[in-house]
């Protein structure tokens, strides 16, 4: 589990201003004497003499990570290797020291270490996150990408307009109240997107905020972009949000050389050819207007239901099956279609 250490801040600021002039390691510049490297020139094993250097020097040039563990510990083993591999991953954004806190107890004590293993993340001479227990490789590699983006800020503790987890929620539930009333804010939209994209930049393998990100661009008819997002994003095998993003993305382009205009069709009588009125839920679809889309082929379903072999009840399975899960307009559009079908 993640855990905020901004207690320990000051902790380590008396450890550094406290007149303990030390020598050791400068993981910065490469082996030197007495240096010990574990897996490559960005993992040293550091001790407490080295720490100011290896560590608190260190981090005003890049993130420096510190896997506190012993000998006897199983976990340490485990998760040892998993935090070298990703290190070397990361070719020198980010560096490692490993201290034996049998040997190296004091450190340790200052940070108020109780179990191990312990991964602290240094930036700037001050400690800003840290994880305790053996995570999961990918677990690793978030907490990574969450210590570059905090380092590409030059800032510590604001790696973001706000905090990441933080504004991935405050915009998920706003674009489900947008989603939820059909009521749309251009200048909340334009906020978020700026959001995910400054996101995007420091977690570029995160899925979850690219299925997000996506989204949010197909809600606004934005496919090019949304396009360009989906193509260069490294797409994990039977990821299902992705997938359905994938089939959103497809739905909305099979409609871009289509002919006719939404804006032109949106004023269609009752009594207009079931075709057209087919044609017209396609296109506001691919446009982002995703409820009027439905109420157009729900019209269908109510009015013409054997409309080319019952399509358009087929268009609306297809519709929520492309959208996100956690999408309201889901459940809202299954309802409605069961009342029809139903009643």
């Amino acid at each position: 589990m993640l855990v905020h250490i901004s207690k320990y801040v000051a902790m380590v600021n008396d450890f550094t201003l406290g007149g303990n002039n030390v020598s050791g390691n400068n993981i910065a510049s490469g082996a030197v004497s007495g240096e010990v490297v574990t897996q490559s020139q960005f993992i040293i094993d550091g001790s407490d003499e080295s720490f100011m250097q290896d560590v608190i020097e260190a981090s005003m040039q890049c993130p420096i990570m510190v896997d506190f563990w012993a000998p006897w510990c199983g976990p340490c083993k485990q998760l040892g290797p998993l935090v070298e591999k990703q290190t070397n991953a990361h070719n020198g954004k980010i560096k490692l020291v490993k201290i034996n806190m049998d040997e190296n107890p004091m450190i340790a004590g200052q940070l108020q270490i109780r179990s191990i293993p312990a991964v602290f993340a240094f930036w700037q001479g001050q400690p800003i996150d840290a994880f305790m227990g053996a995570l999961p490789e990918s677990g690793i590699k978030q907490f990574i990408e969450k210590l570059l983006g905090i380092a590409g800020t030059g800032e510590p503790e604001q790696a973001m307009p706000a905090d990441i987890e933080n504004a991935l929620t405050q915009i998920t539930e706003g674009l489900k109240q947008a989603r939820e009333t059909d009521e749309w804010d251009i200048d909340s939209l334009d906020n978020w997107q700026a959001i995910l994209g400054e996101i995007m930049q420091a977690m570029p393998e995160r899925t979850d905020i690219v299925t997000l990100f996506g989204h949010l661009l197909l809600d606004r008819g934005d496919n090019d972009f949304a396009r360009q997002l989906v193509q260069t994003t490294e797409k994990p095998e039977n990821d299902d949000a992705i997938t359905r993003l994938e089939k959103r993305l497809a739905m909305a382009s099979n409609m871009e050389d289509a002919n006719g205009d939404a804006s032109t069709l949106s004023d269609l009588p009752d009594n207009a050819p079931s075709a057209e009125r087919f044609t017209l839920a396609q296109q506001l679809f691919a446009n982002g207007s995703v409820w009027q889309a439905a109420e157009q082929m729900l019209h269908i379903v109510k009015h013409d239901r054997e409309f080319n072999d019952d399509a358009a009840r087929k268009y609306l399975l297809e519709m929520v099956n492309s959208l996100d899960t956690t999408d309201p307009r889901i459940s809202m559009i299954r309802r409605k279609l069961s009342a029809l079908l139903f009643s």
